[in-house]
């Protein structure tokens, strides 16, 4: 065997006392954040129901009895706010988000674990500007009362929900 000073090399597996994810502190919180997940997905599954639910209404009302439902496009486009931020979460959760596949398979072992790292950082920076972003914009319609031109339905609980979801 050759000595070295570095601590670690490719053909050997990373120590598993180095393993964050054996920690029981960080097995409870990831499981909070699971099922705080799913709640928000299941809450984005219950809009994209809704939608379906208020497409149909607004079809069979228009087509058969010539009454269409009012501000369909305005309740559609607002449950898909909802339907979308939902799935989001759950997305980053559970690994499926869209990453740079060709930047991270090129490079291997700990140049690869280090990548992730810095991408991982890198996008919880974004969705954490955007979640600020989206809150400080939600005070805004807030304070000037704005909602949908034809119901009148706030817009600032939509902003906050993204917010949130981010």
């Amino acid at each position: 065997p050759t000595t070295s000073n570095r601590l670690w090399t490719e053909s050997e597996p990373l120590s598993s006392s180095m393993d964050i994810t054996s920690n029981k502190g960080y097995v409870r919180f990831q499981g909070s954040l699971v099922s705080l997940s799913s709640v928000v997905e299941s809450i984005g599954l219950a809009a994209l129901s809704a939608m379906v639910i208020a497409a149909v209404i607004d079809v069979i009302g228009g087509k058969i009895f010539g009454w269409p439902l009012p501000g369909s496009t305005e309740i559609t486009g607002l449950l898909q706010i909802v339907a979308i931020a939902g799935g989001l979460v759950y997305s980053k959760i559970d690994g499926k988000q869209i990453n740079v596949g060709f930047l991270i398979d090129s490079v291997k072992g700990r140049k690869k674990a280090t990548l992730e790292v810095v991408c991982s950082l890198l996008a919880l920076g974004f969705f954490v500007i955007a979640s600020w972003m989206l809150f400080e914009y939600g005070l805004t319609l807030a304070d000037r009362g704005t909602g949908t031109f034809l119901l009148g339905i706030p817009l600032y609980p939509f902003a906050f929900w993204v917010a949130v979801a981010c």
